[in-house]
């Protein structure tokens, strides 16, 4: 068990990068939201729509898991290393989506997973033994990459292309 990890340091730290995500957000002005360029050609809607989905692919692997299921976490034919191509393809295929439902769902599928974070029992979160498909690591390290270690990228990315707009 991690001994520097626990369920009120998780929650703690997922609140606060998604707060400092949800005001780098807020800073950006609805006419920017859909302008190409933060992220190559990613819009900031874009990134949103990418946060959500991931959180909205770990649910389903905590739920899977928490039903004593092994998660199928990849499409078939894919390994971790077509993450890159799985991520655009993603994008291909939400590009189109309006702003009105990206924004609407970044925040359902957040609140969705902190629910669910919330109900997980401490002892479940922490120990690397309890899902033996995490091969020694525990599950919260899984929540983690797609929570609050996976915000930061994104909302610097916003925060300097703000920045370079704002410039302009």
């Amino acid at each position: 068990m991690d001994e520097k990890m626990n369920k009120r340091k998780l929650l703690e730290s997922i609140r606060r990068e998604r707060v400092k995500l949800e005001q780098t957000v807020a800073a950006v002005p609805q006419s920017h939201m859909l302008v190409p360029g933060v992220e190559g050609e990613k819009s900031v809607k874009d990134l949103l729509s990418h946060v959500s989905t991931w959180e909205r692919r770990m649910i389903v692997w905590l739920k899977e898991s928490l039903q004593d299921r092994e998660p199928e976490m990849l499409p078939s034919g894919m390994t971790w290393d077509d993450l890159d191509r799985w991520n655009e393809e993603t994008f291909e295929q939400q590009r189109g989506l309006e702003l009105e439902r990206v924004l609407k769902e970044f925040h359902a599928s957040y609140a969705e997973a902190l629910r669910i974070i919330e109900e997980i029992d401490e002892q479940v979160l922490l120990d690397p033994d309890r899902f033996p498909w995490r091969n020694g690591r525990p599950l919260w390290e899984m929540i983690s990459a797609n929570m609050d270690w996976h915000y930061p990228d994104h909302e610097k990315s916003i925060r300097t292309w703000l920045e370079t707009v704002e410039k302009k």
